[in-house]
Formats: structure tokens, sequence, C-alpha cells
């Protein structure tokens, strides 16, 4: 590595790695809760579970 920041990266797909993945992961809690299906995620090393019903209603929320 380094020592730069993401966003400073030569490659513009690297710079934009943390929006692209704020997407992915909005866009994830979307399906989950159209599915009925839980979302898996990792807290502190360890792989969660989260039931759909346990998602936040809107995209503001889901993306803090």
């Amino acid at each position: 590595m380094n020592g730069k920041s993401i966003s400073e990266a030569n490659d513009p797909d690297l710079r934009n790695i943390d929006a692209a993945l704020k997407r992915a992961a909005v866009r994830a809690r979307e399906i989950a809760k159209q599915s009925g299906t839980k979302l898996v995620v990792n807290r502190g090393g360890k792989t969660v579970l989260i039931d759909p019903d346990d998602l936040p209603n809107s995209s503001n929320e889901a993306s803090k």
C-alpha cells in the first residue's frame, strides 16, 4: 500500500468505490424486504442474519 486515501487513487472506479458499496447495500436491503429474505451481514467478525422486518423502511435510513 502507498498510504494514499482511496479518494486520491488514479483509477476513477477505485475513487468511487465507497459510493458504489453504499448503493449496493441499500439495494440489498430493498431486495431482502421485497423478497422476505434475511440479509446476511458481518458484525464484529461474526456472520449475522437480519430479518427483513427489522430493516429500515427508507433508503435514507438504510444508507446511514
